[in-house]
């Protein structure tokens, strides 16, 4: 059989960024790739609750295969909708 190799990538609010390459001899689901790398212990503030996921910026579930060459991102929640921001943003260049 031959290797996958995929990426695991989180970004803190604080530009705090998480990148760890996996080369593996077998398929995993995101949430066994996770364990793997002991994820959750290094992010202690993201749990199973809180967790969403994608694949190169398409959201995946916790039981999606990855497959060779993905790229796992770790999303966070949002502090602020992308429209206030917005709003935030066009108030204080004025």
């Amino acid at each position: 059989m031959d290797n996958i190799i995929f990426e695991v990538c989180y970004a803190r609010s604080d530009r705090d960024i998480f990148h760890i390459a996996i080369k593996t001899r077998h398929s995993m689901t995101v949430i066994e790739a996770l364990n793997y790398i002991d994820f959750f212990s290094c992010y202690p503030e993201i749990g199973l609750d809180k967790l969403s996921c994608g694949i190169f910026s398409k959201k995946v579930t916790l039981h999606y295969v990855i497959q060779n060459e993905d790229r796992l991102e770790i999303y966070r929640p949002l502090n602020i909708s992308p429209i206030a921001a917005r709003r935030l943003r066009a108030t204080s260049s004025k």
